[in-house]
């Protein structure tokens, strides 16, 4: 198949062109990208700054444009923030769980949602990373409680698995590094999709066990198992599954594979047009606003 377009990038070169979340890219300055992998497709897409590139796309519904972009040098935002719903509402988006930094940055997006009177926490793009980086955020949004176990070959041994709990505050488990509790016992809503993997997953499975956020969205993509990357000759690395974690009540999310289990939102909301996650057309985030308004007026808050 094509590769299809699952965000675009707020001033990027897409945007500019006109690209939409799930319109696929068929051909690019003649040539067809059916069937090329990731790494095949860089340097066809790829270029100088201000070079233009030819592009067919095809939308969802079919229909088939030719448009012109112009390569731009684009600095990726790992963690936006921004007020909305009549200043009451924050939202925060998180896409990686793998920068070192992901921590502060996510310290710095609550930070400016201060005022707000509850919290919207995007997920669906991100696939990933450091499960105790990930802990690491966390710990914005949960003051004391168990975040995951994680069940971890023991070197030289096939059978036997070690389990590592990860904990927040007093709980009990391994304490890690955390941040401030900035989420003050407001309102939370997590956004999801199938696009939501990993550590990711990880993560909303650990505020809706400890704190009752509600899940918005669609299921997960199922990933409960964790790598471990060998070197080898000719810059190569071997990646090697070594460990499984579970969630707070034991559950397991599955392989990614075969077995796949994954999340299930605790309200499924479609996107059924192809808005940009975060802007003012967008379905499941205009949902969870108006989910979080009406906890608002009858005074629901957390624990």
């Amino acid at each position: 198949g094509f590769p299809i377009v699952e965000t675009v990038l707020e001033g990027g070169a897409a945007e500019k062109a006109g690209l939409k979340p799930g319109d696929a890219i068929c051909v690019v300055d003649g040539q067809s990208l059916t069937g090329l992998s990731i790494e095949a497709m860089k340097p066809i897409l790829r270029g100088l700054a201000d070079s233009e590139v030819s592009l067919e796309i095809k939308s969802k519904s079919g229909e088939t444009r030719t448009v012109t972009a112009t390569r731009l040098v684009v600095e990726e935002k790992l963690v936006v923030a921004k007020m909305l719903g009549d200043n009451k509402v924050g939202y925060i988006n998180c896409l990686s769980f793998s920068p070192e930094d992901v921590g502060e940055q996510m310290r710095l997006g609550m930070e400016q949602l201060k005022n707000a009177e509850a919290i919207v926490l995007d997920l669906r793009s991100n696939e990933g990373g450091s499960v105790s980086l990930a802990t690491e955020v966390l710990s914005l949004f949960i003051e004391d409680g168990l975040v995951a176990v994680v069940q971890k070959r023991i070197a030289g041994r096939e059978i036997k698995r070690e389990a590592i709990p990860f904990s927040i505050g007093s709980g009990n488990g391994q304490a890690l590094p955390r941040h401030p509790y900035l989420l003050a016992h407001r309102p939370l809503v997590v956004l999801t999709s199938g696009n939501t993997a990993s550590a990711a997953e990880l993560a909303t499975a650990a505020l809706r066990d400890n704190i009752q956020a509600t899940v918005i969205g669609s299921k997960t993509f199922c990933k409960g198992i964790g790598t471990h990357g060998l070197s080898l000759p000719n810059d190569c690395i071997l990646r090697v599954h070594t460990f499984r974690y579970f969630t707070p009540t034991g559950a397991w999310l599955g392989d990614g594979n075969d077995d796949c289990r994954g999340l299930e939102p605790d309200i499924p909301v479609e996107r059924t047009n192809q808005s940009m996650p975060g802007s003012e057309a967008d379905e499941q985030l205009n949902f969870s606003i108006a989910l979080l308004q009406e906890k608002l007026a009858l005074g629901i808050q957390i624990k």
